[in-house]
């Protein structure tokens, strides 16, 4: 069963926005929700996983908005699998990057490496006759694995919620939804302290009524002349809607339908029908599937995919969820008190989360699991009767799979599935997907630190794309640059120069070269001349943040304080370590202000092992005579491997002892 076989239907992905025309069943929840977004400065959109939230947003609400004539920006997501390697990305935060990539899928990510959130919203603003600001509407979809738990409070988390929230502040025609999970609502408080309570409004979504859901099914068939047997439709809908017995404990009302498994019965609809080649433009009873049966199918396919994807035993998932849930369709399990054996962490629970097999609550600061729905308790009995082919997932299948969980965070599930898609393209002689799997190595390693491998992979996909006939320009001048920076990491700024020159010629964005030879220039000690460098790159963008940034630092470097604050202070909320630890020093120099001890801890916390932030920290130790703290700090410095201090700033460390 695939995504691709659903015919009319969008089968198992979210809408698109070139779905409009097959999207039904939500009129009333396009109109209220447009009418909160309009009225209210943030909007929270909160549904559990699977119910629709995404497709609700691109099908459903934007082209509404855009045909009425509102001022909507493209749905804008902090997951976004933009084509910039890692390396060259801003490190502040990489998912405040990856939005701005998501908002201009069109412009190359090199070009939006200096871009800020309120730069680009401000380049978008309208205004009417008289003059005045129409309302800005922005939607974030995708925030939950920045906003759930504790990952709201991690710094490169954090500055993306703080420059929303500065965006709010600041500019009062804007109008931010965000699209999130329940457990995921109290991550938003940053956002929404900025704002009155009047503005704030909340909408949420859930699955499909049983109207809403005839509609989802029928109406796509139609738009391409298949009509139904009369009450087929409602059959079929009604076979999804079997609440729990009793009305026991976590049953959904039994009028509801959720999305994902309507869209599982279309492509088995689908398929059956494409098998038995059904003459005709009416879908007959005895083309309708066995829908449990269907859904044990499906539940079996999403189990093999699971087990495989985290080197679980056979069935482990399969009978956690059959012993706690197949008996009790309704039940609710404390996460605490739900039998799961060790194997099943909290990284494979999110998966069957997000595989919508499961949902998960939060009461009373306490995690809950049940079913997506009842009706897969039912399906999870039978799943002994049924058989399915075993995952065979080629290499786009894979390298997806791959880029999702680099997002998510679990580095050795990407590598397995980067390596797996390596191998497959291999035997398939698909060489560009091969080049794109070392890629992703590429940045599971830059992600570990481990800046040898990663250079070995980048020159492993760049030897692929020149096979494939590349020349200069051909694309992975970018990956050139990457290996650039990944030589300044590790404290060889002459090995960057030869690289970065390299990278230009083949076709870097110029800008990213400017910054590089700039940073390289500076930690060889010709100090002026890189920020020579720099000021080209501001003579053509003004604003441009890590242009500002990197000078700022060489300025504090070198002793020029006035110079350093004037580039650091405009952006000191949201900068990265080293920038604020540049900054803090610049403060003592120049005002003689002292930044508490929380502050350079936290800084110390975030990056433990970047050499410019200890040496930064070591020379505002030394400034307040504290030479037992210098120097420690400056023994850490001379240890540091990420980046690892140049010989120029490892003479500056050493002066200091």
């Amino acid at each position: 069963m695939s995504a691709g076989s659903a015919g009319p239907w969008v089968g198992l992905r979210p809408f698109g926005r070139d779905d409009e025309n097959t999207f039904f069943g939500r009129d009333a929840e396009i109109g209220a929700v447009a009418g909160l977004w309009r009225r209210r400065r943030l909007t929270l959109l909160v549904g559990d996983a699977g119910v629709g939230k995404t497709s609700l947003l691109h099908a459903g609400l934007v082209p509404s908005l855009l045909a009425d004539g509102s001022n909507v920006l493209p749905v804008g997501d902090p997951g976004y699998r933009h084509t910039l390697p890692a390396p060259l990305v801003p490190t502040r935060s990489p998912a405040l990057f990856a939005l701005l990539a998501s908002w201009q899928p069109h412009v190359p990510a090199a070009g939006i490496v200096g871009l800020t959130a309120g730069e680009f919203i401000s380049r978008k603003a309208r205004h009417d006759a008289s003059g005045r600001p129409v309302p800005t509407l922005v939607a974030i979809d995708g925030v939950d694995h920045i906003l759930r738990g504790d990952a709201a409070e991690r710094p490169v988390n954090r500055r993306l919620l703080i420059e929303l929230s500065d965006v709010l502040r600041d500019r009062p025609e804007v109008h931010l939804l965000l699209s999130v999970r329940p457990g995921s609502v109290a991550g938003t408080a940053r956002i929404v302290d900025v704002l009155h309570s009047g503005e704030v409004g909340r909408f949420d979504l859930g699955p499909l009524g049983r109207s809403g859901a005839i509609d989802a099914l029928r109406k796509p068939a139609v738009a391409i002349h298949r009509g139904f047997d009369a009450g087929e439709p409602a059959r079929l809908v009604d076979a999804l809607r079997v609440a729990a017995p009793g009305g026991a404990a976590g049953a959904v009302d039994e009028s509801s339908v959720e999305p994902v498994l309507l869209q599982v019965l279309c492509v088995a609809l689908w398929e059956q029908l494409s098998e038995r080649a059904q003459a005709g433009s009416t879908i007959t009873a005895d083309a309708v599937p066995d829908v449990e049966r269907v859904l044990a199918e499906h539940c079996m396919r999403t189990l093999d995919r699971l087990t495989s994807d985290h080197n679980l035993p056979t069935c482990e998932i399969g009978t956690w969820l059959r012993r706690t849930f197949a008996a009790t369709p309704g039940a609710v399990v404390a996460a605490g008190a739900d039998g799961r054996p060790a194997e099943i962490d909290e990284t494979v629970l999110r998966a069957v989360e997000d595989r919508h097999l499961i949902r998960a609550s939060v009461s009373g600061g306490e995690e809950f699991h049940r079913l997506l729905h009842p009706c897969l308790a039912a399906a999870l009995r039978r799943l002994g009767e049924v058989r399915v082919d075993g995952p065979v997932a080629g290499p786009p299948d894979l390298l997806d799979a791959a880029g999702t969980a680099l997002k998510d965070g679990n580095l050795d599930l990407a590598e397995r599935q980067a390596r797996a898609a390596i191998s497959r393209a291999g035997q398939v002689h698909d060489a560009r997907s091969q080049a794109r799997g070392h890629e992703i190595l590429g940045e599971i390693a830059y992600a570990r630190a481990k800046h040898d491998q990663a250079v070995t992979a980048y020159r492993e996909a760049i030897s692929l794309h020149e096979a494939l006939g590349g020349g200069p320009g051909a694309g992975f001048g970018d990956l050139w640059a990457a290996i650039a920076r990944l030589r300044l990491l590790d404290g060889a700024p002459g090995d960057a120069v030869g690289e970065i020159r390299v990278a230009g010629v083949q076709g870097a964005d110029r800008d990213i070269v400017k910054l590089i030879l700039a940073q390289a220039k500076w930690h060889v000690g010709r100090t002026w001349q890189g920020v020579e460098e720099l000021n080209q790159v501001l003579a053509r963008h003004r604003g441009h943040d890590e242009a500002l940034r990197i000078r700022g630092e060489i300025y504090a470097d070198a002793g020029d304080a006035a110079a350093a604050l004037g580039d650091l202070e405009p952006a000191a909320r949201t900068a990265g370590p080293s920038a604020m630890a540049a900054r803090v020093l610049a403060l003592a120099m120049g005002r003689g202000d002292e930044v508490p001890q929380e502050e350079l801890d936290e800084l110390l916390a975030e990056d433990p092992d970047n050499g410019l932030v200890l040496l930064s920290i070591a020379r505002l130790m030394h400034r307040r005579g504290d030479r037992d703290r210098t120097a420690q700090l400056v023994s850490r410095a001379l240890r540091a491997t990420n980046p690892r201090l140049s010989s120029f700033h490892r003479e500056k460390a050493e002066e200091l002892v």
